[in-house]
């Protein structure tokens, strides 16, 4: 039997003041699984929270979790911060990107949340209005983030996970990250033959690509299903009442999180799970279009797959 580790993934809790979503509840429901699966360690994909500060209790109902737990900083963590630092002193980490190994596997996560302003610079949205951090119109890996990832699969003692907010693989006008593809190609052009698995939130989708020796898994929401721009009354009034963002909002039934497992040949088994629509009410069934960007619609599960990535890269 090879040796083989085994995490808790989940993404996009978003948990806010006047929470209707149950996102406590969620979060119990999350790290009970994790435990009950002999998971090592959590980590989640970025939007925990709409507001750090308000959050406090939450975040640290996530520390004392009984195994360890990471964070990736999402647009959202942003939302009612004034800065980058307010957020990282939240999370009690030291930076916004990192890496840390487990019995020879190598976890990195990263930073996206940058766009070019005015003149060029790279600016990271913690510094932008809360419209901007929350409808962002271009992401972008910096620089110093692309060479950490470099060294960092070039070093790695076994496979690698790496851990982002947003997506490498989707194109930039599908809302992806500006510079994916040189992301990709930087940490192709460093595996030497290890196994790379790219994890991603954000779009609240469900989605998994395998090309070679590397995947790419969209983790969907724990929580929330999808935003509208139009009205509905579908819940009833107790419900909406608590949470004036709820007649924009639809929510799943079920605190969706991944189990994955990971030999160090490069064997991956991801365990999903089953969601459903909160109290039956389907927004699609209602007459709204839920097609983000990349033309996919909201899905209610965790997808569950097994996959080996001990090909070579395909990529081209």
């Amino acid at each position: 039997m090879c040796d083989s580790i085994v995490f808790s993934l989940f993404s996009d809790l978003h948990w806010r003041e006047g929470d209707w979503a149950s996102c406590e509840a969620r979060l119990d429901a999350i790290v009970d699984r994790a435990v009950r699966s002999g998971a090592e360690f959590a980590i989640h994909c970025g939007d925990f929270c709409h507001d750090v500060a308000a959050a406090r209790a939450m975040i640290a109902k996530y520390a004392a979790a009984p195994l360890p737990t990471w964070h990736v900083m999402g647009n959202h963590e942003f939302e009612c911060s004034q800065s980058l630092g307010e957020v990282l002193a939240a999370f009690s980490m030291p930076r916004d990107y990192y890496s840390f190994d487990v019995r020879g596997f190598r976890f990195v996560a990263l930073d996206d949340n940058f766009h070019h302003g005015d003149g060029g610079a790279l600016k990271h949205y913690a510094d932008e209005s809360a419209w901007a951090k929350c409808h962002q119109e271009e992401v972008v890996l910096p620089p110093d983030q692309l060479e950490f990832l470099r060294e960092a699969v070039a070093s790695a003692p076994g496979p690698v996970c790496v851990f982002s907010h947003s997506s490498f693989l989707l194109p930039p006008e599908s809302g992806g990250v500006a510079n994916g593809r040189e992301v990709i190609r930087a940490a192709d052009s460093a595996r030497a033959g290890r196994p790379v698995l790219f994890c991603n939130g954000h779009y609240h989708r469900n989605e998994l690509v395998v090309r070679g020796g590397m995947a790419f898994f969209d983790v969907n929401s724990a929580a929330s299903l999808t935003w509208v721009d139009g009205e509905h009354h579908a819940y009833p009034p107790e419900i909406m009442a608590k949470c004036p963002t709820s007649s924009h909002s639809f929510l799943n039934s079920h605190p969706l999180s991944a189990i994955v497992r990971m030999t160090m040949d490069g064997d991956v088994e991801i365990e999903g799970m089953r969601g459903g629509y909160f109290c039956g009410v389907d927004p699609e069934a209602l007459g709204f279009d839920t097609a983000d960007r990349a033309g996919r619609h909201v899905d209610t599960d965790i997808l569950s797959a097994k996959f080996s990535l001990r090909q070579p890269s395909r990529l081209p």
